[in-house]
């Protein structure tokens, strides 16, 4: 027997989960965390660079418990990505990088912003199943990205 679950891409987390979740993401795409810390503004680039901002809320990214005037930076090359969320509740993710145009800029940010979901949906499926009593017998990401968790429960 084999059950299906299709884990819709809409997640409440606090600041913690979501950076670990950002980090994770960051990692299997190749990016190095920066920094993790209580700022309230995001750095400004420099002038030669290329920036966009995309509202986390579009993607269905409901963070309500993420500390207010945080931020979580990640690099790659010369693209960079902050993560963060203002005094008023917005949250946010700001992707810059030189020689990139703006449709770049957002592709690479709405990417970052699916894998960040995507990891934060895995972690939270695995420790309900395991809380739950269910032992992961195998995992296996297909070649569109999806993840496939096998797992069993004796009774």
């Amino acid at each position: 027997m084999s059950v299906v679950f299709v884990v819709a891409p809409m997640v409440v987390a606090g600041w913690p989960v979501m950076c670990g979740a950002i980090a994770a993401a960051a990692g299997a795409l190749g990016y190095k965390a920066l920094s993790h810390e209580h700022a309230g503004v995001v750095d400004t680039n420099s002038e030669s660079d290329c920036r966009v901002e995309i509202p986390i809320e579009s993607s269905q990214i409901v963070a309500e418990s993420m500390a207010r005037e945080s931020q979580f930076t990640i690099a790659n090359g010369d693209v960079t990505a902050t993560f963060s969320r203002s005094a008023n509740g917005r949250c946010t993710v700001h992707v810059s990088g030189q020689n990139k145009t703006d449709e770049q800029l957002q592709a690479i940010g709405q990417e970052l912003v699916g894998k960040v979901t995507q990891q934060y949906a895995y972690n939270k499926v695995v420790t309900e199943l395991k809380n739950q009593g269910f032992t992961v017998t195998d995992e296996e990401m297909t070649a569109d990205q999806a993840i496939r968790i096998h797992v069993t429960k004796y009774v």
